[in-house]
């Protein structure tokens, strides 16, 4: 493993890290994972408890060992991803990102291997839980840091379903629904949306946070 003469600036660091034939490749991880180490577990931790689940209390702390782990496998994956215009600041927002999402999958994997698939009341309940808990994970971030995702993600949706029907509609009523928290009831008494029905915001809302997820997760591809 070559070593660095001297210590590398944040980009170089990253560049090296993304290049797996550069020769100081290993030796930019571990400087990456010295450097970004105590900050991962405490987004990680962060994240974890917010989910107040009683019955991963007493292995709380492995739990939040795991979120590391495969938070450290999606960077090494998709460090590339990072747009090192947004620099040092906009990294730690990104990485908070990238710790929520790595909870939110660890938690989807722990609550549907305790799925009953034959009871539609345990179906029903989980999808009530993760439709919280992506209001909760959205209202941890900063409100900066939700705007930049949000037009982010419509950015996306706009390029990759341009043709489809009813787009602007449906980021409106996912806009209104999601990132503003407003009830059915509220959204259909705008004058704009009174016909749509309350099937057409469950059914669209659900398919926006869909999407939404797996742009958070695009680094686990």
């Amino acid at each position: 493993m070559k070593r660095f003469d001297k210590p590398p600036s944040f980009n170089e660091l990253l560049a090296h890290c993304c290049r797996a034939d550069s020769p100081y490749h290993e030796h930019a991880w571990k400087i990456f994972w010295d450097q970004y180490y105590e900050r991962i577990f405490l987004y990680s931790t962060r994240s974890c408890r917010r989910w107040r689940l009683p019955r991963l209390n007493r292995q709380f702390s492995e739990v939040v060992k795991d979120v590391v782990c495969n938070v450290f496998a999606s960077l090494r994956k998709g460090l590339h991803t990072y747009n090192l215009e947004n620099g040092e600041a906009g990294f730690n927002r990104w990485l908070s990102t990238i710790c929520i999402n790595a909870t939110f999958n660890y938690m989807k994997s722990f609550f549907e291997s305790q799925q009953d698939e034959h009871d539609p009341a345990n179906t029903e309940e989980l999808h009530a839980k993760f439709s919280a808990a992506f209001r909760q994970e959205l209202n941890s971030l900063g409100s900066t840091h939700r705007r930049e995702l949000f037009e982010e993600a419509v950015a996306l949706l706009r390029i990759t379903n341009k043709q489809k029907r009813n787009l602007e509609r449906n980021i409106n009523i996912f806009y209104l629904n999601i990132w503003q928290d407003l009830p059915q009831e509220t959204i259909l008494a705008h004058p704009c949306l009174s016909g749509t029905g309350h099937r057409v915001i469950e059914v669209e809302t659900h398919r926006m946070r869909e999407i939404i997820r797996k742009f958070w997760g695009r680094l686990e591809k």
